[in-house]
């Protein structure tokens, strides 16, 4: 993730058949809302954390270690 630089919706495309396949595996439906899924676990959702975030996360630590 440190030399990539894909935008959110690069990675929403990316992401979008795993993350499918993963709700029905959880008999949760493929349109269950993001926002409880990207949400933070204080507020009862899954906090899963989206990937744009961590290459942005990873671009950071990269920089500061450097």
């Amino acid at each position: 993730m440190a030399a990539t630089r894909l935008t959110e919706e690069q990675w929403n495309d990316t992401v979008r058949p795993a993350l499918r396949a993963t709700l029905n595996d959880a008999s949760m439906a493929k349109t269950f809302p993001h926002k409880v899924l990207y949400g933070p676990d204080l507020y009862q959702d899954l906090a899963i954390q989206h990937q744009y975030f961590l290459q942005e996360i990873m671009h950071i630590m990269t920089h500061i270690q450097e």
